[in-house]
């Protein structure tokens, strides 16, 4: 969702820097800089807590983890009800809807993030709302957050073996989520790769491991349409 659908990465970003600042922090950094941080430090388990654990101890900061991501929480779901569409991105949905796929959106974000955005004024009152989607699995789902395969394992099934793969299409914008797919069993070519400003560091990365990478969704909407003419 975040970084793929919805141009929400930055917000991410910016909250957890608010939050430590709010926190009692002093030391500024960008948006870019914590979330480079973020993916490079976080374990192969996803463990979010231990994460800002370990954050909340390099800066001296003696607040509780438990009220730590208490402020974090509440400063995302303010911020993310200005969040907007990626450009395009409804109308991805829309034409694979049309299609007859059943559309699903598999995130690391909550249940309570998703409601969020999906109260966002420009997502509410565009032409594909949330509704769309015929399935969720966040966080709340799992125990292990991507790059874990948990989150892939509920879609596709923790025995998946490739059965269905021609019929499985993953959109991705960071490797944690390319690598959870693939470790779910689910095949490079069935991949797709999402440009994201706020993920450039991964972009390389993200056009090898891919079976297919496109720099915005109208590109991606051009392939899907030409594909199935």
């Amino acid at each position: 969702m975040d970084g793929t659908l919805v141009d929400s990465v930055g917000i991410h970003g910016e909250a957890n820097r608010l939050a430590l600042e709010m926190c009692g922090n002093g030391e500024p950094f960008s948006p870019s800089e914590h979330w480079s941080r973020y993916f490079k430090n976080i374990n192969p388990n996803g463990a979010v807590r231990d994460y800002f654990k370990n954050t909340l101890k390099e800066r001296g900061l003696s607040i509780a983890i438990d009220e730590f991501l208490n402020v974090l929480a509440q400063t995302k779901l303010e911020m993310l009800q200005d969040v907007k569409y990626k450009p395009g991105a409804d109308k991805t949905v829309r034409f694979m809807k049309d299609k007859g796929a059943l559309v699903g959106l598999v995130t690391s974000a909550s249940m309570q993030e998703v409601g969020a955005i999906a109260k966002s004024y420009d997502i509410k009152h565009s032409e594909m709302p949330f509704s769309w989607f015929d399935f969720f699995v966040t966080r709340d789902d799992v125990r292990k957050i991507k790059p874990s395969p948990e989150p892939y394992n509920k879609v596709v099934g923790a025995d998946w073996d490739g059965t269905y793969t021609a019929g499985v299409l993953v959109m991705e914008d960071l490797m944690v989520g390319v690598n959870s797919a693939m470790a779910a069993g689910i095949s490079k070519e069935n991949i797709v790769g999402i440009y994201d400003n706020h993920a450039k560091h991964e972009t390389e990365k993200l056009k090898s491991s891919c079976g297919h990478f496109f720099s915005d969704h109208r590109k991606l909407l051009n392939y899907l349409e030409k594909s199935n003419s």
